[in-house]
Formats: structure tokens, sequence, C-alpha cells
């Protein structure tokens, strides 16, 4: 996921359950500081944790926006969409501890129809989340 979000030229969408992943997080603050408008939606109990806090506060201040989804009860998303083109998605959940499992990641290009499904469900979660922080 780091490296695919490393590409991104213009827009990154996450959606996740956990996000406590180094590689990821720095990935997304990198891609931040490039220019890139990056968004994260969060499961919403897990926005409320106290582990999650730091992270948060690294991305105010590299101008990452993030959003709470307290309506949809677990949102257990594994995904991100990177310049409206390219999907990364599977049972990989972004964690810590998924970086020592083998989890599964897999990155689709070139399948634009199957992207826009993705963006559209990005943008109805996006819609009944709550922004938090800066």
């Amino acid at each position: 996921a780091a490296a695919a979000i490393g590409e991104a030229k213009a827009t990154v969408r996450v959606m996740t359950y956990q996000l406590s992943s180094g590689r990821v997080i720095n990935a997304l603050i990198a891609a931040a500081a490039r220019g890139v408008d990056v968004e994260v939606i969060v499961e919403g109990e897990t926005c409320a944790t106290a582990r999650l806090q730091p992270v948060f506060l690294r991305f105010d201040a590299a101008k990452v926006a993030t959003f709470c989804d307290g309506v949809e009860r677990i949102h257990h998303h594994k995904v991100v969409v990177i310049d409206e083109a390219t999907l990364v998605t599977g049972s990989f959940n972004f964690s810590a501890a998924a970086e020592r499992n083998a989890e599964n990641l897999i990155v689709i290009r070139g399948a634009p129809r199957l992207v826009s499904r993705y963006l559209d469900d990005y943008a109805r979660h996006r819609a009944h989340a709550t922004r938090r922080g800066g």
C-alpha cells in the first residue's frame, strides 16, 4: 500500500478500520507534503482510541483530512484509491500487526469502472462521516 501511495500525484482516498502501519502513515504524510489531496476515513470506534491520537496529530500537521465513520458499524474497509485510477485493497488492515502477518494486498490498475464503484462507496461514507481535528 505504501509503495502505491508513493506514486500518487493528485488524490489519495483511504477507508480503513485500523491505522497503525508506520509505512502507510508515513506514505500518506509524504503524499500530502508533495501536494497530494489526502483524505482518510477511519472506523468510528477506532477513531476514539488513544493509540490513534498521535497519528491524527501528525495528519493534522501534514494537512491530511481525517474523518470518523461512526454510522456504519463496523466500518471494516481496507481500501486506498489513488488518483482516481488505482485501487489498493485486500485483507491488509493498514496496521503494524498486519505487516508481520501473511495479509493479502492487491493493486488494481486499468479498471476505471471498478475504481469508480469504490469512489462512489467512499463518497457515500464521506457524506455521513464526521470530520475531526485540523
